[in-house]
């Protein structure tokens, strides 16, 4: 039996000493990991500042961009208004076309036929100064087509155009 208690304190011993040495291991594993998780820690933190500052600089580039694309749009919008106040020209300002020359000043009247008389062309050339306007009416089967300066208008402004020179 003494010998049975010797083998049986040999095997406790062994056994104590595994779970010393386990439990040290697992000790210096433990700490190894907390190491580990500390330095991402770390990292995770200073990828989060990097990201932040990033997303700051960013926001901060678009707005620039948006600001600077206000005041092009800004620019350009007044350009377009200073362009032009909404005066008419004065009749001399215009230049002459070349062939105008000739014309008499007020209304001069031209009128042909086309498609062996189908259709009948009146042509109105009225001169002011410097400025000429080339108005068309164009009566055919199908209907009267009015135009003036080879686009087309209304009756009213034929009439009104080429008929009320002088009021």
């Amino acid at each position: 039996i003494e010998e049975y208690d010797r083998y049986n304190q040999d095997l406790i011993a062994a056994a104590n000493e595994r779970l010393d040495g386990l439990s040290y291991d697992t000790e210096k594993a433990k700490k190894s990991f907390r190491d580990i998780s500390a330095g991402k820690e770390k990292l995770s933190e200073s990828n989060t500042l990097t990201t932040e500052k990033l997303k700051r600089e960013n926001q901060a580039f678009l707005s620039e961009k948006e600001r600077e694309a206000s005041n092009q749009r800004y620019d350009k919008r007044k350009e377009l208004f200073d362009k032009d106040h909404g005066q008419k020209k004065h009749v001399d300002d215009y230049i002459l076309p070349e062939g105008a020359e000739d014309l008499p000043e007020g209304i001069s009247e031209n009128s042909y036929q086309l498609n062996e008389g189908r259709m009948t062309v009146i042509e109105r050339t009225v001169k002011i100064g410097n400025r000429v306007q080339h108005y068309r009416k164009v009566i055919s089967k199908t209907g009267t087509y009015y135009f003036k300066n080879d686009r087309s208008i209304t009756e009213q402004i034929w009439k009104s155009e080429t008929q009320n020179i002088g009021d």
